[in-house]
């Protein structure tokens, strides 16, 4: 090399007619300057990493007339420390018999590369994942994005590459943890199908899905996680789908995580039977509305108790279609057609009465208000009910129902 290689430089020598590698790790010996300027390293200096015992190179498996060999040489520079940048590094390899060259290296092949110091590469996992988390046990369909990979540092718009990262592959883990960190056993994945793309994942024996995504410093990839109603048993808590990015040269083993993202999953009682109390609570004077007048305002105040992950409360209206004892068909209409001011719509012509619900406590004001102003010259002369649903996600926990009549 023109330079003495900085202590820690890893280099890695392939045999690749023999199929043999030998390593060695610059040490503070010094190995000098020769007289034309270069650090020398004798071959004999390698460890064969293959073999148990202490094997180095041996000059003397060259000694034929003939040589046909190929050699692969790599340097790591990832365990060195310097303070300033090294520019204009030259390797090569040279034949010598005794202390005389042979056969040099063609100077016309000899590329240049540079060290730069303070100049290490971040690594990165993104997600537009936005919800509070997921239920277990339960139908549910979570799409979502995952980006990840490596950020290089730059030279005039050139990325100095990690050495690290060389040749290496990009990949996830994803797993089931619980309150204490530790993994859960794979019998509590059943239910639960990892997706990328259009491959569907399983997990390996220690219950971690490991999936390679990419060849590339970056990646972008679209994530489903399907979860199914089952008979798995897990005890009721918080849990969590912790997604982690590896990079490796499989993409798949790596004991080092570098970034992860972390997706609540919560065990809960089966809907039937989680505790609530929810009521809806209005005038008397509401029961009868006239269509001579243009405007009715309506309010009512919610109750709503009970642990909940994602509670919500939707109201959609339905009409009656005949004002008789004898039948007791309702049809849904479209509430927004009846109100001065819009509701923001769920679907189906359901819409939001509180979106985020307050809990309720017996001795502080902590009800939820639900307002709105009906246009009666709308509405038809039969009754109506307006029917609040209590949800938790899209799990539908309670009904109520309030009906009035229009004159």
């Amino acid at each position: 090399s023109n330079i003495k290689l900085p202590v820690n430089t890893k280099m890695t020598l392939i045999d690749l007619k023999s199929n043999e590698v030998y390593q060695y790790t610059v040490e503070n010996s010094d190995y000098g300057y020769t007289t034309n300027n270069y650090a020398s390293y004798p071959l004999s200096l390698f460890k064969n990493i293959k073999v148990s015992t202490d094997i180095y190179f041996d000059d003397s498996d060259y000694l034929v007339s003939n040589i046909d060999e190929k050699f692969k040489l790599t340097l790591d520079f990832s365990n060195i420390n310097i303070q300033e940048d090294i520019e204009d590094i030259q390797v090569l390899l040279e034949l010598f018999d005794n202390s005389k060259k042979i056969v040099p290296t063609r100077t016309s092949t000899i590329k240049t590369f540079n060290i730069y110091a303070d100049s290490d590469s971040t690594t990165y996992l993104n997600s537009n994942y936005e919800g509070t988390g997921l239920i277990y046990n339960d139908n549910s369909i979570t799409n979502f994005s995952i980006s990840t990979g490596i950020n290089y540092q730059t030279i005039n718009n050139i990325d100095i590459i990690d050495t690290r990262y060389e040749n290496m592959k990009l990949g996830l883990e994803l797993k089931l943890l619980d309150s204490n960190d530790n993994i859960l056993d794979r019998k509590y994945l059943k239910n639960i199908t990892f997706t990328i793309g259009n491959n569907s994942y399983s997990p390996d024996k220690d219950g971690v899905y490991r999936i390679e995504i990419s060849n590339n410093k970056n990646a972008s990839v679209d994530a489903t996680i399907s979860i199914t109603e089952d008979n798995v048993k897990l005890e009721k808590g918080t849990y969590k789908i912790n997604i982690s990015n590896i990079i490796s040269y499989d993409g798949k083993h790596s004991n080092t995580k570098y970034n992860e993202i972390n997706i609540p999953l919560i065990v809960r009682d089966n809907i039937n039977n989680i505790y609530h109390q929810f009521n809806v609570n209005e005038a008397d004077s509401y029961r009868v509305i006239s269509t001579n007048d243009a405007y009715k305002n309506l309010s009512y105040s919610i109750i709503k108790r009970g642990w909940m992950l994602n509670p919500n409360i939707r109201v959609s209206l339905y009409k009656k279609e005949q004002l008789t004892a004898y039948n007791q068909d309702y049809v849904k209409v479209d509430i927004n057609n009846h109100l001065s001011t819009k509701l923001e719509q769920v679907n189906n012509l359901t819409y939001y009465a509180v979106k985020n619900p307050v809990e309720y406590y017996e001795y502080i004001n902590s009800t939820n208000s639900f307002n709105i102003t009906l246009l009666p010259k709308t509405l038809d002369h039969t009754e109506y009910k307006l029917v609040f649903e209590l949800y938790d996600g899209n799990d539908c926990i309670s009904t109520i129902n309030k009906y009035f009549i229009v004159k």
